[in-house]
């Protein structure tokens, strides 16, 4: 049978954190992968844009959502950005994110690479621009990325610097 288990799971060691602190775009098109043992480990050459982001402003989430009387499975990624402060020069490149299809490469704050959207790319599918109310609101852009995939999201290892740093091929032009 294709899916016998294979492994169990030790309880694990109080060592790790949540939160992610930076996401890489790239768009889907011109995205070529290669792994190594299920790790992304390069890509054919290509130029992605890394945003850092404030601490526990983001987030990273995948839903398993099975259907049991269809016998299917899927995985439901969703990626949530809060971007401080507004400018002309971030909405015309917001308003580019909002028209593509995209993979997104998300370092956590244990320094794992995680990447959604490999396949079927992951969207905008909702968000905003927000200047708040208060003079301690919230001011900047509000992101909501989806992506359904046929398998997990997968690693893409530990960076040796920036986020990207370790996928040859890769390179991800940081903000300003």
């Amino acid at each position: 049978m294709a899916c016998d288990l294979t492994a169990g799971r030790l309880l694990k060691c109080k060592d790790s954190v949540g939160g992610i602190r930076a996401v890489g775009f790239i768009q889907l098109a011109e995205y070529v992968p290669t792994y190594s043992s299920e790790v992304l480990s390069s890509v054919s050459t290509v130029t992605g844009y890394a945003y850092d982001l404030a601490r526990g402003s983001s987030s990273l989430n995948e839903a398993y959502q099975v259907s049991v009387e269809n016998g299917s499975v899927f995985y439901e990624q969703t990626l949530t950005l809060k971007l401080s402060q507004l400018s002309a020069t971030d909405r015309a490149e917001i308003h580019l994110l909002l028209q593509n299809r995209l993979v997104c490469i998300v370092l956590d704050n244990n320094d794992n690479q995680w990447v959604i959207g490999e396949i079927n790319g992951a969207e905008v599918v909702s968000g905003g621009s927000m200047v708040g109310q208060g003079l301690g609101d919230f001011y900047g852009y509000d992101l909501t990325l989806v992506a359904q995939e046929k398998v997990p999201m997968r690693s893409a290892g530990t960076p040796t610097d920036t986020i990207g740093s370790n996928i040859t091929g890769l390179t991800l032009t940081p903000g300003s």
